[in-house]
């Protein structure tokens, strides 16, 4: 199996609208939406960056687990996506 590459970096930060502020005018990366995920009580917003992308990750409701990350870990990586060759034989 090989890793292709880092399909995203999933990221909490503190102040969303200051790491979009910073990353989208600062640093001219293009916002690509961003939507809610009910389920998860989430807010994610994406930025292209080349072949990959950024993923900001903002709760929606106190108890979510975005904001226990928040809470415990403060803002910061949460996640890394790879993208594989192969991902059933990841997974088996």
């Amino acid at each position: 199996m090989k890793i292709i590459r880092i399909n995203h970096l999933g990221i909490v930060p503190k102040d969303t609208s200051q790491a979009a502020h910073f990353f989208g005018n600062v640093l001219g990366l293009q916002s690509e939406g961003s939507e809610i995920v009910e389920q998860q009580k989430v807010n994610v917003s994406f930025l292209r960056c080349e072949n990959s992308r950024l993923e900001f990750l903002s709760p929606t409701v106190s108890d979510s687990p975005i904001a226990k990350f928040l809470e415990t870990k403060g803002s910061g990586i949460q996640h890394i996506a790879f993208e594989v060759d192969n991902i059933e034989e990841w997974v088996n």
